[in-house]
């Protein structure tokens, strides 16, 4: 249930825009797995959360889809704005390492 909640924190968050289709489609892709998984265990209540919770992410993911666009342009034009909102994040440092090819982390 915690990692539901992560999820979900991920999705809401100002940052959330700054996220990759791929890493969205894997926090959806997580939830579609655990309401799977919980389906088939028979544990109702977890199912029942996992579901709510793939509401809600489907509905963040339509709700920034007018933002689409703009994030686009303002990414490419390099606007000060969008590093405000989101903390000066980028993709590949926000946590402090990046992914190599090979799956490994660069610290």
């Amino acid at each position: 249930m915690k990692i539901l909640q992560v999820l979900m924190a991920c999705m809401k968050s100002k940052a959330s825009i700054m996220l990759s289709n791929q890493h969205v489609c894997t926090i959806v892709n997580t939830c579609f797995h655990i309401v799977h998984q919980a389906g088939t265990k028979g544990d109702d209540l977890l199912q029942q959360i996992a579901r709510y919770t793939m509401h809600e992410i489907v509905g963040c993911i339509f709700s920034h889809l007018q933002d689409v666009d703009n994030t686009q342009h303002v990414l490419v034009k390099g606007s000060s704005t969008l590093k405000q909102e989101t903390g000066d994040l980028n993709n590949e440092s926000a946590f402090g390492n990046r992914q190599l090819e090979n799956g490994k982390h660069e610290y």
